[in-house]
């Protein structure tokens, strides 16, 4: 939108290196191709096709009908001024009527340094507003004067878009004042801010990190060595600083010399196994790993010989397979003995009693006192209770039954 044709007064406003100049010769450009009658005043080295100087904007009055005077650097002419009679040709802007009359776009850095009574006259202002030193401004426009547009707050009812500098073309048709923009881009606070918090942070996960896989390397260091360490005619050395336990005395046991040497032997290498800490790691295995298993419609529970949770999990098919039928055939489990070879003392009674009860007879009855032998009977083997069917399983130790 050209400023020029929604107001009789328009001001442009910015501070140095803004982009107002620019600005300005880019809606001179705009005019010129609509057939507008342009004349500037205060601009230094304007090269633009078609637009004519005037020396002294306050004698607006003798343009042509239909005419834009821009001037540049507004308050060398209508700057502030103590209250009390107004000019003739300020008087006179009061009936400024845009395309029959004269319009003026007046530049300058901020309203307070033009006249009151201009300000009251202004129908479109535009103030630019440097994005941080890049090569663009926000550019706020408003129907009505800004009297504060440095202020969000004063510019908080503008509306505003992006002006990218022109420099390849309107940036050639005048002299700058800003020494052909030598104002370099500035990265705004928040920027740093973000990439500082960004960096740290970064730095931060990164010193996280390296310590947790330093201190998992180190651990796997330690229990490899430990392990090699255990093994048998292996010999056990601790570092320098402590922390493993000391040196062998030679008897297969490890030499504890400090605190801090009990304490890395009886730590175990293994999480929540204790017997793998390797103040026992010369004990002989002393026993085999035998399941008893129990089952039921819903369930089956497995424990060890010691009464203990199998360290492994055991699965729901193995475990009723071993309820019901034992665990696998072990060929390192010693037989259990026969009842005949552990008590050899009974094998006379037991044929004395059976001599006796031959020479009675069927219906004889055993006097009193008479002394009744032990004999080996199968589990389960009662005639009068007849078997009833249950799918429960029991894991039983195979044991003789005596009466």
């Amino acid at each position: 939108m050209s400023i020029y044709k929604t107001a009789a007064m328009s001001l442009l406003t910015g501070i140095l290196g803004s982009g107002k100049t620019l600005r300005a010769v880019q809606l001179m450009s705009d005019a010129i191709k609509d057939d507008e009658k342009v004349y500037q005043s205060g601009f230094k080295g304007l090269t633009v096709p078609g637009v004519i100087d005037w020396e002294d904007p306050r004698k607006w009055q003798e343009l042509p009908p239909g005419a834009i005077l821009f001037v540049d650097e507004a308050q060398k002419w209508f700057g502030e001024r103590r209250s009390g009679y107004a000019p003739d040709y300020l008087k006179a802007m009061n009936t400024m009527r845009g395309e029959e009359g004269v319009r003026m776009v007046l530049l300058t850095q901020h309203p307070k340094y033009l006249d009151s009574h201009i300000k009251d006259l202004v129908g479109c202002h535009e103030h630019l507003l440097r994005e941080s030193g890049k090569l663009s401004s926000k550019l706020y426009r408003s129907d009505e004067i800004m009297e504060d547009p440095r202020s969000p707050r004063g510019r908080s009812k503008a509306d505003y878009e992006t002006f990218r500098f022109p420099i390849e073309t309107a940036g050639k048709m005048y002299v700058s004042a800003n020494s052909a923009h030598t104002i370099k881009y500035r990265m705004p606070a928040v920027v740093k801010k973000a990439i500082l918090i960004g960096g740290l942070g970064a730095a931060a996960l990164l010193g996280v990190w390296y310590f947790m896989f330093r201190s998992a390397y180190a651990d796997i260091a330690d229990q490899e060595e430990r392990g090699t360490a255990a093994a048998p005619g292996a010999p056990t050395a601790s570092r320098s600083g402590g922390g493993d336990p000391a040196p062998s005395s030679g008897s297969g046991r490890i030499a504890m010399r400090t605190g801090t040497d009990y304490i890395a032997a009886i730590t175990p290498m293994v999480q929540d196994v204790p017997w793998s800490a390797p103040a026992y790691m010369e004990r002989p295995v002393v026993s085999d790993p035998h399941l008893y298993c129990m089952s039921t419609d819903n369930s089956c529970r497995c424990v060890t010989d010691q009464g203990t949770k199998p360290i492994v999990a055991v699965r729901d098919d193995v475990c009723r397979e071993i309820a019901r039928w034992g665990e696998p055939y072990n060929p390192f489990k010693a037989p259990a003995s026969r009842s005949d070879q552990s008590r050899p003392h009974d094998a006379p009674e037991r044929a004395e009693s059976a001599s006796r009860q031959d020479t009675r007879g069927e219906g004889s009855v055993a006097s009193q006192g008479a002394k009744i032998s032990h004999v080996e009977r199968i589990s389960g083997s009662f005639p009068e209770v007849a078997p009833f069917p249950s799918a429960s399983r029991m894991t039983t130790a195979a044991q003789p039954n005596k009466m």
